[in-house]
């Protein structure tokens, strides 16, 4: 049975920033080499270059947690989260993988039977990329079913401190002086002139 989006969330949990991180800092670590070999890269050369970078990452961010074992399957590189397994891809406009159509790959799209892994819910990690492939448009998780996907969740940024409108219309000391100044009506302290 594959799980449904919050279901997968809810695995997820704390980790989706890091999950997040594994493919921006995989992104600026690529964007970091030399401009000379970015020019000689096909984009498939860049994908792979990034794909081994956010792998390089998640060893990284992952290798401490007793809850996230680490496979490699033939090479396919997996976050195994119990419930759910994980494996990052280059997404298209559609955010849909591009990948060789090998056995192991169809199997994981059609959320089939992986040899030596246990049956769970199968997601790609992935990023988009701008129409000029220089920028990250989008990092999402998606659940592929056949042809289709049957959710996806955007990977976004958490969100700073958020201030209230209040906090920015309370008067200070200075502004109630100089409003007692000119005789103006103090909306905060009930409309009596100060």
């Amino acid at each position: 049975m594959i799980l449904n989006e919050a279901q997968a969330r809810e695995v997820f949990g704390k980790h989706t920033d890091t999950i997040r991180e594994c493919i921006e800092h995989a992104w600026d670590r690529s964007l970091a080499l030399s401009p000379d070999i970015h020019v000689d890269l096909s984009p498939r050369s860049k994908a792979s270059i990034v794909h081994d970078f956010i792998v390089a990452e998640a060893r990284k961010l992952f290798s401490d947690d007793p809850e996230i074992q680490m496979k490699v399957l033939r090479g396919l590189f997996i976050l195994d989260f119990g419930k759910v397994q994980l494996r990052f891809k280059k997404l298209n406009k559609q955010l849909r993988p591009q990948s060789i159509p090998t056995n192991q790959t169809r199997a994981f799209m059609i959320q089939g039977d992986l040899p030596g892994i246990p049956l769970a819910t199968k997601v790609i990690a992935g990023y988009k990329l701008d129409d000029f492939q220089k920028n990250i448009q989008c990092i999402a998780v998606i659940c592929p079913y056949g042809q289709q996907c049957a959710w996806y969740f955007e990977l976004e940024k958490p969100k700073g401190e958020v201030l209230s409108i209040q906090d920015y219309l309370e008067p200070d000391e200075t502004t109630v002086q100089a409003s007692a100044k000119r005789g103006v009506r103090d909306e905060n302290i009930g409309g009596k002139k100060i």
